[in-house]
């Protein structure tokens, strides 16, 4: 896979400290959430959307319930390989418009809400995330 992304405009960062992670996403214009498990509230969506960034995500789970077609990203169907490769293509080459300025159309309880989850993630043991509790 990252041979034929070596072509393309895609890079696999892999695991980013958080300084790390707030610059690459200061110069990205989309992130991919192909998830084919039911998720509930990812993290990745939370921090895309709180740096004014769109997401493409499966139409699976929670995930529709945080991204608003045409608005905050696309949602795509989960596991159709030919129906990502042609939504990201169309991101690509203009044919989906593109999407500004998220942060202003992101509810502002999803942007309250990640500071309180970036802390229970930081928490250094597993015991104390699971006895946390948000204030």
């Amino acid at each position: 896979m990252h041979s034929l992304a070596q072509s393309l405009l895609v890079r696999f960062a892999g695991k980013l400290t958080w300084p790390e992670l707030c610059l690459t996403l200061a110069e990205i214009g989309l992130v991919a959430v192909p998830s084919l498990w039911y998720e509930n509230q990812p993290l990745t969506i939370l921090e895309a959307f709180a740096a004014g960034v769109p997401v493409i995500a499966s139409d699976l789970g929670a995930l529709p319930e945080l991204v608003e077609d045409g608005r905050t990203g696309w949602r795509v169907k989960a596991g159709d390989v030919d129906a990502w490769a042609q939504a990201l293509t169309e991101v690509a080459t203009g044919v989906r418009p593109r999407i500004d300025c998220v942060e202003a159309q992101v509810s502002d309880v999803m942007i309250n809400h990640l500071p309180a989850v970036l802390a229970l993630y930081l928490i250094s043991t597993p015991d104390e995330r699971h006895t946390s509790s948000f204030q």
